[in-house]
């Protein structure tokens, strides 16, 4: 191949390159929580001098030789060519980034809680495919105390306000080896990665504490408690999720007998 077509294939991929950049910088100025946090006649500026500027390097790069930089009747239909690869691949970003928030809002219908907005039960299922392997996990297992009593006497709208009230406590204890799933009416389960037995027991010791401060809902001043159950998989272990959730559900029973905001920690005939 001549050297000269060498140079301009290159000169020519490299104006796609810019154009992919430029579109995805014009893309995340528009999209970005980041840059939404900037005014918005800065973004503007910021957007139409990113675009003046991919739009001159590839006509720098793509200049005929011989031909003045700024001969309107030379350039301005190449120019209106670059805007146009530029709008496309802009386009496409855009088609697919709806695509990704539109993948992202059915996944949180499936996998949310629309109550407390925290992880539903298909959420835990989720987990459970992923965490298959050997690996220290604790489970821990909370019932509610008297809320169907709540739900009986005052109804199911203050139920919900309590359960979105107490879905907002339990979110703060979520972090990145917390996970907090609602998984019936008054049921939730917290899967703690790496935790060591007393390190999940102090937490259990954080959430009952927690929850069991007053709430004023609609003008209703209520009162609840919690039991926990808590399963422990040691490092060693393969993580079985049916057995550390019976054994956190049997905890939990246990919590229960001892009185109100209590815990319990499952413990194996094996040790």
């Amino acid at each position: 191949m001549p050297l000269n077509e060498v140079r301009e294939f290159s000169f020519a991929l490299l104006s796609i390159v810019i154009a992919i950049l430029t579109a995805g910088i014009l893309l995340a100025l528009r999209t970005s929580r980041k840059a939404k946090a900037f005014p918005l006649p800065l973004r503007i500026l910021s957007a139409f001098l990113i675009g003046l500027s991919g739009l001159m390097l590839m006509h720098v790069l793509n200049k005929p030789e011989g031909i003045p930089l700024f001969r309107l009747s030379e350039w301005l239909p190449a120019f209106l060519a670059y805007c146009l690869v530029i709008f496309l691949f802009l386009l496409a970003g855009f088609r697919l980034n709806d695509y990704r928030e539109e993948r992202k809002s059915l996944r949180q219908l499936a996998y949310v809680d629309n109550i407390t907005g925290l992880y539903n039960k298909n959420g835990l299922d989720d987990l459970r495919n992923k965490l298959k392997g050997r690996e220290r996990i604790a489970v821990l297992f909370l019932d509610l105390n008297r809320f169907k009593s709540v739900n009986d006497t005052l109804g199911h709208h203050i139920g919900d306000l309590l359960l979105q009230a107490i879905g907002i406590r339990l979110g703060e204890f979520a972090g990145r080896r917390r996970m907090i799933y609602r998984i019936g009416g008054d049921e939730f389960v917290m899967v703690a990665r790496g935790y060591t037995q007393r390190e999940t027991e102090e937490l259990a010791v954080r959430i009952l504490e927690r929850i069991t401060d007053a709430y004023v809902l609609d003008k209703h001043t209520l009162s609840i408690s919690g039991s926990i159950g808590i399963s422990i998989n040691r490092s060693h272990e393969k993580v079985e999720w049916d057995r550390l959730l019976k054994e956190a559900d049997s905890a939990m029973y246990t919590a229960k007998q001892l009185g109100s905001g209590r815990y319990s920690v499952f413990r194996r005939m094996n040790g």
